[in-house]
């Protein structure tokens, strides 16, 4: 003789979730808007845009190999004036 099978009990109703009058606080460190990202560089001499290829502290084009960003740039190797 065959056994009858049960149906599985129904899930209980969730309860309806009403919408808060206020947002949801920020954590208190977090930026108001979102960083923004600055402009891809242009290589002067092939026009490719994109990331710059960096050896030996030079970034250069990822097409022609073009250096863009000069080593250092200018800037003190000991970070003192003069």
């Amino acid at each position: 003789m065959a056994r009858a099978r049960r149906r599985p009990a129904a899930p209980p109703e969730a309860p309806a979730i009403e919408p808060d009058a206020e947002k949801p606080a920020q954590a208190p460190n977090a930026p108001a808007t979102p960083p923004v990202c600055p402009p891809l560089p242009v290589c002067p001499v092939c026009g490719h845009q994109g990331q710059l290829l960096w050896i030996h502290g030079e970034g250069r084009c990822r097409r022609c190999g073009t250096v863009i960003d000069f080593c250092c740039a200018g800037a003190p190797l000991d970070g003192g004036e003069g």
